[in-house]
C-alpha cells in the first residue's frame, strides 16, 4: 500500500510538471525540472525557497510569506484564492457542513489571504473558525484588515488541538501545496487532522485533483469514509471536487 501511495503522490507531481496542473509548464528540454507558468494570477515564477527544486517551493512557508508581501505591494488590501471561491463551490460546502452545531470548534487550515475565510465565518456565525497558515505574512494581512475573526500560525502537520476535539476542518489546496514536496507531509497533515476530529467529524478538502488520483490517499486513513462531488465553479473554467471525509 505504501508503494502505492508513492506512486499516486509521485503521480500528482509528474502531472503538474506535464502542464495538467494550471500553474506549471514543463522546461522545454522535457528535463526533470520545471518552471512557473504565469497565466493565472500567481507570478509563481519570482520566488524560489533556497536549497529546493522551483516545483517544491509552494510547500515551504517562505515562499508563501514572499507571494503575500509582493501581492499586497502591488495591490494593497486585495484578498488571494488559489482556486476558485465561487458561489457555486462555497454552495457546497454550506451543504456539506449543514451540521455544525454551535459552539462546534472548526479548523480553516492554510487560509492564506482568501476570502473563503470571510465568507465561512459570515455564514456560520455560531461557529467558531479559526483560520490557520504557516505563513506570518499573509496571517498578519488578515489579522490587522479582520481583527474580529480568530487567526493562527501553525503547522497542519502539528496541530496545537487535543484530540477528537474539532467537529470540521475545511481546506482548499493545502494538501495540494503539500505534496510539491514529494515526501509524506500530505500524509502527516491527513493524520493529525483525523486525530483532531471528532466522531462523526468532517474533513473537507476543495481541489482540482480528479478522484483516480486523489481517492487512494485521501482512502488511505481508514477511518475516513471518502466520497467527493464535482463542482464547475462558473467563474474560471476549471473543474473542482470537493473531497469529503467523514470520521467513521
Amino acid at each position: 500500500m505504501a508503494g502505492f501511495l508513492r506512486q499516486s503522490a509521485s503521480a500528482f507531481g509528474a502531472r503538474c510538471l506535464r502542464g495538467r496542473w494550471r500553474n506549471f509548464t514543463s522546461t522545454s528540454d522535457g528535463s526533470d525540472g520545471a518552471k512557473y507558468a504565469e497565466h493565472r494570477e500567481t507570478p509563481l515564477s519570482r520566488w524560489t525557497v533556497s536549497g529546493e527544486r522551483p516545483d517544491r517551493a509552494l510547500a515551504f512557508p517562505q515562499y508563501w510569506d514572499a507571494f503575500y508581501k509582493s501581492k499586497e505591494s502591488e495591490d494593497p488590501g486585495s484578498l488571494y484564492d488559489w482556486y476558485s471561491n465561487s458561489d457555486v463551490l462555497q454552495g457546497v460546502l454550506w451543504n456539506k457542513l449543514r451540521r455544525l452545531q454551535a459552539g462546534h470548534l472548526v479548523l480553516h487550515a492554510g487560509c492564506g489571504t482568501s476570502a473563503l475565510s470571510l465568507a465561512l465565518s459570515s455564514h456560520f456565525k455560531d461557529i467558531r473558525f479559526i483560520h490557520a497558515d504557516f505563513s506570518m505574512q499573509g496571517l498578519e494581512l488578515m489579522k490587522h484588515r479582520h481583527p474580529e475573526l480568530n487567526w493562527m500560525a501553525m503547522d497542519v502537520r502539528q496541530l496545537p488541538f487535543a484530540d477528537r476535539s474539532l467537529a470540521a476542518v475545511v481546506e482548499k489546496g493545502t494538501m495540494d501545496a503539500l505534496l510539491r514536496k514529494g515526501d509524506d507531509a500530505w500524509l502527516d497533515m491527513c493524520k493529525e487532522c483525523s486525530r483532531a476530529l471528532s466522531q462523526g467529524g468532517i474533513f473537507l478538502q476543495i481541489t482540482d485533483e480528479p478522484p483516480e488520483l486523489r481517492l487512494p490517499l485521501l482512502e488511505h486513513l481508514r477511518e475516513w469514509q471518502v466520497s467527493f462531488s464535482a463542482v464547475d465553479a462558473n467563474d474560471d473554467g476549471y473543474e473542482y471536487f470537493v473531497y469529503s471525509c467523514e470520521m467513521r
